[in-house]
């Protein structure tokens, strides 16, 4: 008995970690069961340190198109690697150029993500957190329509300070989970 209440205890507070550093926002949920085929934007970064750029860069690509072709939620990823990576996501020129591209190869919408690392300490280790945010706007109309949100801050517990490269990686499995989670209650996404 005391094994069972231990387990669900224990089960209870581990499960309840993705849970809290979590979050969602539907602004226009009608719109959602149209996307079909998107743009993936340029990555928005913030807290990287310049000399990992490249190897920040790496790893959250690589995490976030493994994480969306596993959820098979769109029948066509068309990355924007052509648009500059890194610049801020109030640049009304380069926002106009990604639109641009999304209509002109006819792309129900855009997926913004966005990467913030922060450095702090726990017990006198240094530690890394990542914040992961999605944003899925509708192509035509440039409307924002679902923005989803992980922070390991909240959300994830390790028993040993783990590496930049598993923040980033959990963060953005967590993220993408929550936001093919959205989706998929859409009455008419697959």
């Amino acid at each position: 008995m005391i094994k069972l209440m231990l387990v669900a205890l224990l089960s209870t507070a581990l499960s309840s970690c993705a849970s809290l550093g979590t979050t969602e926002h539907v602004y226009t949920s009608g719109s959602l069961q149209y996307i079909k085929r998107i743009g993936l934007g340029p990555y928005l970064f913030h807290g990287v340190n310049p000399a990992d750029g490249d190897t920040v860069y790496a790893i959250f690509d690589e995490q976030v198109r493994a994480d969306l072709r596993s959820s098979g939620l769109f029948e066509e990823m068309q990355p924007f690697d052509s648009l500059k990576v890194g610049i801020s996501k109030g640049d009304t020129a380069w926002t106009r150029k990604m639109f641009n591209n999304a209509k002109e190869q006819n792309l129900d919408g855009v997926l913004l993500c966005d990467l913030k690392l922060t450095r702090s300490s726990y017990l006198f280790i240094p530690i890394t957190d990542a914040d992961v945010t999605l944003f899925l706007y509708n192509s035509k109309d440039k409307e924002l329509l679902l923005e989803t949100k992980f922070s390991t801050t909240n959300g994830s517990s390790y028993w040993w300070p783990p590496s930049q490269e598993k923040i980033i990686r959990d963060a953005t499995d967590e993220a993408v989970r929550a936001f093919a989670r959205r989706l998929k209650e859409q009455p008419s996404v697959k």
